[in-house]
């Protein structure tokens, strides 16, 4: 069968995305199949429209190692502009309830002068230090949060921050550019060490001044990525709970800028970035 999709992006976080409402696929396999760099479409990971009964509809992930994820940041602002667009929910300017497995989330997408939604402004919900969130090891549970903690990679020790945004991240501030940081070959080893039971997302930081900061992310099923949204969220509460940031600060990765807002504890992380299509197309897909 012939499947229709929209390959779009978000900071160069690229997917495919699908309505797969009325269809029963194996959508694991097809992320596997239709992700693959060089040999196929090539994206970061292949996002589903389904139905839910929490929200209008439910956004379903999955990485290009077939694994589902609870979330992503870049991918749901891309979502919501698909979902606006091909008139699968109306646009509503004061908010839009989405179902992910990390919770039911709220969108606010922003319309340009030619009616077409060019950013979306996500509450990404609350940032979980404790270690069990992520989930973490034994090792780490008795700690009310992961501070620093010292791991060695490859011989090399690094200091990392762990906290949940419905998914686990790892985060690593360092001196040095983070242009120049091996992250393609140590990110793979921080995301499957034994401290992280169901592996984590690993960025590497460098704090500009109080309102601005670099990063570069390795995300588990994915590998190395232009951006991550909710590796963002977590770099943005770390750095702020720490102390390093204010509360709105501009984030850079290789794939662009996203705006970050937090208020402190108890509040929602605020992300606010850009959503673009590149073309639609479809693939052909067996029942």
């Amino acid at each position: 069968m012939e499947l229709s999709f929209s390959k779009m992006h978000g900071c160069g976080n690229d997917y495919i995305v699908v309505d797969g409402r009325e269809l029963d696929l194996d959508w694991s396999n097809i992320a596997l199949k239709y992700c693959e760099r060089k040999f196929s479409v090539g994206a970061d990971g292949l996002l589903v429209v389904k139905n839910s009964n929490k929200a209008p509809v439910k956004m379903s992930m999955y990485n290009p190692d077939g694994s589902e994820a609870q979330m992503c940041g870049n991918g749901i602002r891309c979502f919501t502009k698909y979902i606006i667009e091909n008139e699968i929910v109306e646009y509503q300017k004061n908010g839009l309830l989405i179902e992910t497995l990390a919770g039911v989330l709220t969108v606010y997408p922003h319309k340009n002068s030619n009616g077409l939604i060019d950013t979306v402004n996500v509450s990404m919900g609350e940032p979980l230090f404790s270690p069990d969130k992520l989930p973490a090891s034994s090792a780490l549970l008795s700690l009310p949060k992961i501070i620093d903690h010292k791991i060695s990679v490859n011989d090399q020790e690094i200091q990392i921050s762990c906290v949940s945004m419905g998914n686990p991240h790892a985060v690593a501030f360092i001196e040095d550019d983070v242009d120049n940081f091996p992250l393609d070959t140590l990110g793979p080893i921080v995301e499957n060490l034994d401290l992280f039971p169901e592996r984590i997302n690993f960025h590497i930081v460098n704090v500009l001044d109080k309102t601005k900061i670099k990063a570069r992310s390795w995300e588990r099923g994915a590998g190395l990525t232009l951006a991550c949204g909710t590796g963002a969220c977590a770099i943005q509460a770390i750095s702020k709970d720490r102390g390093f940031t204010d509360n709105n600060i501009d984030l850079y990765m290789p794939g662009g800028k996203l705006n970050m807002k937090w208020e402190g504890k108890g509040q929602s992380v605020f992300m606010e970035g850009p959503a673009e299509l590149v073309f639609d197309s479809f693939l052909i897909v067996s029942q």
